[in-house]
């Protein structure tokens, strides 16, 4: 293999773009049934996605859940 071999960097394809359009901060709420017999869980979370690059994102997501009322 010669030493001046040039690697060429592969382009992004339609598929990352789709995921680089999530990037920024979303509120988001979910509702997750754990026991059928106790209320169910309300979580109101915020999930940040940021870029890594063009062929990556990055999420993170804070999760404060409470009981929700009857």
């Amino acid at each position: 293999m010669a030493e001046s071999a040039e690697f060429l960097m592969p382009q992004p394809t339609k598929e990352h773009r789709r995921i680089q359009a999530l990037v920024g901060k979303w509120n988001v709420k979910s509702t997750f049934c754990m026991d059928p017999t106790q209320p169910p869980m309300v979580c109101d979370a915020v999930e940040v996605y940021e870029a890594a690059g063009p062929f990556f994102v990055l999420w993170r997501c804070s999760i404060p859940c409470r009981t929700a009322s009857k």
